[in-house]
């Protein structure tokens, strides 16, 4: 996966966990749970069912049953192997087993704090210790659940904040997680430590992917995604400032290296322009880009009403067009194709989340 797409990714858990936080009352008893449980199936599963079906009827060879049924049941990435016409979605199969593990959390009421900090820790253990514990996804594992419970202390220490939501921050973390991929310092010292200390990168190697997506590195990213569900929910804290000029202008650093390089810098003119973009957006001043942000913010949550629909049925449908080779060839087809891909992405998802979801969850209410 590119590091955008595993950036989001990464995002996604954070979020993920700050929702749970702050929708779910406290598990203390066996029917709380059962409620829990059937809440996150009705969200998930109909729509999954919908993906992996797909994701079948596309791919142009035939998988098992086991493979299918492990598929179903989010026991792929342990047991079995993902089906390639819908690999993103080893994403949810962390997020089934961190949904799991919110259980034991709530039901003994552990610290928000102390379950981040104990998952940075299981992080580095696992990894530095694997060879005792022989199960290197526990590194995955726990990097993923890391961000997680990051979003999850967030809904902890937001509750009762008055929110200030200012939406050309928001425009900016757009413009901000876009560059990011090729601008972010900390992913740089962060390998640059990784070899001066141990001469070589903290990877495991050798095991299937899924089972090893998030890496040691990825903490470099921690405070960015952090910063960026900061912005959305308006949470604010001591220091919030400065710790926000030191992430913003950090990845300035980077114009440094390319002055003294400058044969890369083609590879980094987007990503360069989107990264002043975001700055600009960040200082703006003016009430009425402030009213446009607010506006452009405001449209797209009817976007992010069918977002998971989205992220979870275009892989297959990019499979699907990429084996239509009508009208293709030119530029001016790959740009008719991918207004055609997104027209049909938008139109699929929306009827999945806002005609088949709302059906399901009348046939279990009833």
């Amino acid at each position: 996966m590119d590091t955008l797409g595993h950036f989001a990714v990464l995002i996604f858990f954070v979020l993920s966990g700050y929702v749970i936080g702050l929708s779910s009352e406290r598990l203390i008893k066996w029917e709380l749970i059962k409620l829990y449980l059937r809440k996150r199936f009705i969200r998930l599963y109909p729509i999954y069912l919908i993906s992996l079906c797909f994701a079948l009827i596309v791919s142009n060879k035939t998988y098992g049953l086991v493979t299918i049924i492990h598929n179903v049941l989010f026991t792929q990435v342990w047991f079995d192997k993902i089906i390639w016409e819908n690999n993103p979605l080893w994403s949810l199969h962390y997020e089934v087993i961190f949904y799991i593990i919110f259980i034991p959390i709530s039901l003994f009421n552990i610290k928000p704090v102390l379950v981040f900090f104990i998952t940075i820790i299981v992080s580095f253990l696992s990894f530095f210790y694997v060879d005792y514990i022989g199960f290197p996804a526990l590194t995955s594992y726990s990097v993923g659940f890391t961000f997680w419970s990051a979003g999850f202390l967030l809904s902890f220490y937001s509750k009762g904040q008055k929110i200030d939501i200012k939406y050309t921050k928001l425009i900016c973390s757009i413009f901000l997680l876009i560059s990011l991929s090729y601008f972010n310092v900390m992913t740089t010292i962060w390998n640059k430590i990784e070899l001066f200390s141990f001469g070589y990168q903290l990877r495991h190697h050798n095991v299937y992917w899924p089972k090893i997506m998030n890496k040691l590195v990825d903490f470099s990213y921690l405070p960015y995604a952090i910063l960026i569900l900061s912005w959305y929910i308006g949470f604010s804290l001591k220091f919030k400032k400065i710790i926000e000029y030191f992430l913003l202008f950090l990845p300035s650093l980077t114009f440094l290296y390319l002055y003294r390089n400058q044969h890369l810098i083609s590879y980094f003119v987007i990503p360069g322009f989107l990264y002043i973009v975001s700055i600009l957006f960040y200082f703006n001043r003016s009430a009425w880009v402030e009213k446009v942000s607010e506006m452009i913010i405001n449209k797209s949550v009817l976007l992010g009403g069918i977002s998971y629909g989205i992220y979870i049925l275009h892989f297959p449908l990019l499979v699907l067009f990429s084996r239509i080779e009508l009208f293709s060839g030119t530029v001016y087809s790959y740009i008719g194709r991918f207004v055609f891909f997104v027209i049909t992405i938008l139109f699929i998802s929306y009827l999945a989340e806002k005609k088949i979801q709302p059906y399901v969850v009348r046939y279990f209410k009833n």
